[in-house]
């Protein structure tokens, strides 16, 4: 795999991590992860991109799953009191 198709492929994994897709993030990394096991050299600026790519990968993956996690948070809060996703309860303010 040379260069440019390295550079379009890293580009098509972080966009389908990015946008949450990680169905295609998944076939992506197994297709970048075939030029490592090709029995060819590697040189050691390609082990850092790619280091680099797999922990940009991570610490979204980690991140997404926190935003889930509070999104989940948030809705069970809100059947437990009722209160509708999206819109703050009505406050009254009261003024002597």
């Amino acid at each position: 795999m040379d260069g440019d198709q390295t550079n379009e492929l890293t580009r098509r994994i972080r966009q389908a991590v990015a946008s949450g897709d990680l169905a295609r993030a998944r076939t992506l990394w197994a297709e970048y992860g075939t030029r490592f096991g090709d029995g060819g050299r590697i040189s050691s600026g390609e082990v850092a991109e790619a280091r680099e790519l797999a922990a940009w990968t991570r610490t979204m993956a980690l991140s997404a799953r926190a935003f889930a996690r509070d999104r989940l948070a948030r809705v069970t809060v809100a059947q437990h009191y009722g209160v509708p996703m999206g819109r703050q309860p009505s406050r009254l303010a009261l003024r002597g």
